[in-house]
């Protein structure tokens, strides 16, 4: 090398630095005012504020090659990306630009259902300037009985649904768009008087998630505190335990009704982000929520087009490919075992485009006689595969596999149910062979929103 090089080389790295410095500074120094700030300062700035990180998203190319020096420097560098990418979406569900009204659909993971949970509770948002306006929260369940027996439901529910098709149960379709145009649906037959701009799809792992920032929650008229370790025991387990509620039904410190647990939701959501604000933790809230986008813990659907369209960019509308991928679908069909069941699923590939999917299930509840919880799980399970692919065979299972053709995710779907007592297990199997199509592409295995499956892929 060239000895004049090595003294240039020093120079030129020192000039690169003063230059970042320089580049950077104001925004830094806008950065730390920012912080200093408070909660109140932000929304009143949020718009300037979104606009400023965008500007820098721009800005950071020129100190990537730094980057590599720093895992802490990457991810904030991730971090600012990720919210320029977003700064729609985020003007939107904080009603920066005015009054939004989202309907929140509590998606109880401990239920799986196709869209990522149960629908037991919902809620509607009205959000103005990055502040709540109002929160009204109730039970799916009631909301809508005058639509009971009106509606069809889909051909491979009739069995377990039989004249149910309404708001509780209409997230069986995997695909979130296409489960929150269903609720919208059933939502506006009985109040078609307020205007929806979208729907949000949190679940009980993000919840926990935020519990586990925010420390104990009081419950109001209760003298107990929920928080990430009891939250699941105390909101889901307990208020549908036959047993339990006939021994403590005139306990005042025990959540007798399902009914009331819905409604407390909207209050506990409440009060959660209410804790954040005061303990200054609002970059806490932002990536706990942005883990929960990126692990489907929570699910997006807007009116607006292109905000959709953004969602969907961004990957948190939960959609399910239509290629050359493979997905198993949990409905879990009268219990709330889900969070109780080992998962495991693994695909492996026997043949040229033949593979065999093996699925096992162990139901872990353990009875006692301080319960009656449901304990058998009843689960039908649906495996969505490539368009076109065939069933060569099957094992396992309650019942003949089915095939279909599923229009929402354009995939070809293989449906069984197991059934399973406490201590019991279910090994289901399936060999199918995938079209010409993708003989030449590798399989993509993805996760339904909110399943604790366990997957593999043998290649």
């Amino acid at each position: 090398m060239n000895k004049k090089l090595l003294w240039i080389l020093p120079i030129i790295l020192i000039l690169y630095f003063l230059v970042c410095i320089v580049f950077f500074y104001s925004d830094y120094k806008y950065a730390l005012n920012v912080k200093k700030q408070g909660a109140e300062y932000l929304r009143q700035n949020s718009n300037e504020i979104l606009d400023r990180v965008a500007q820098v998203d721009k800005k950071i190319v020129i100190i990537k090659p730094i980057l590599v020096f720093n895992k802490d420097w990457r991810e904030k560098a991730e971090f600012v990306h990720k919210v320029a990418e977003s700064k729609e979406i985020i003007k939107e569900i904080g009603g920066l630009s005015g009054e939004k009204t989202f309907l929140v659909l509590m998606q109880n993971n401990a239920e799986m259902r196709p869209s990522g949970g149960f629908w037991g509770a919902y809620g509607v948002l009205k959000i103005r300037n990055a502040r709540i306006v109002s929160f009204q929260t109730g039970d799916t369940y009631l909301f809508d009985l005058k639509s009971q027996g009106k509606f069809d439901p889909p051909a491979e529910t009739r069995e377990y649904f039989a004249n149910e098709w309404r708001l509780w149960n209409a997230n069986w379709s995997p695909d979130f768009a296409t489960a929150a145009k269903q609720a919208l649906f059933f939502y506006q037959q009985i109040d078609s008087q307020t205007k929806i701009d979208g729907v949000i799809g949190p679940n009980v792992d993000y919840l926990l998630s935020l519990l586990k920032s925010t420390g104990p929650i009081e419950v109001p008229g209760y003298s107990f505190n929920i928080d990430e370790n009891n939250f699941v025991q105390k909101m889901i387990y307990e208020p549908i335990d036959p047993a339990v509620i006939e021994t403590r039904k005139n306990d005042p410190n025990f959540i007798t009704s399902n009914k009331v647990v819905k409604n407390m939701l909207g209050n506990l959501a409440t009060t959660i982000l209410d804790k954040i604000e005061a303990d200054g933790q609002e970059i806490t809230f932002a990536r706990s929520t942005n883990t929960a986008l990126i692990n489907k813990d929570l699910l997006l659907y807007f009116n607006q087009d292109e905000l959709q369209k953004a969602s969907v960019s961004l990957n948190w509308d939960g959609k399910i490919s239509g290629g050359n991928s493979l997905v198993v679908i949990d409905a879990n069909i009268g219990s709330k075992l889900d969070f109780l069941i080992s998962k495991k699923s693994v695909t492996k590939k026997i043949g040229a485009g033949l593979y065999e999917t093996t699925l096992i299930y162990k139901n872990n509840f353990v009875p006692s006689k301080e319960s009656d919880l449901f304990s058998t799980y009843r689960n039908l399970v649906r495996i969505f595969v490539p368009k076109d692919s065939t069933l060569v065979s099957w094992s396992g299972g309650q019942k003949d596999v089915s095939t279909s053709y599923d229009q929402d995710t354009n995939k070809t779907v293989f449906t069984n149910l197991t059934i399973l007592t406490p201590d019991e297990s279910d090994t289901l199997k399936f060999t199918w062979q995938t079209s010409e199509e993708y003989l030449h592409t590798p399989l993509e295995i993805e996760k339904q929103s909110g399943n604790k499956i366990n997957n593999y892929y043998v290649d």
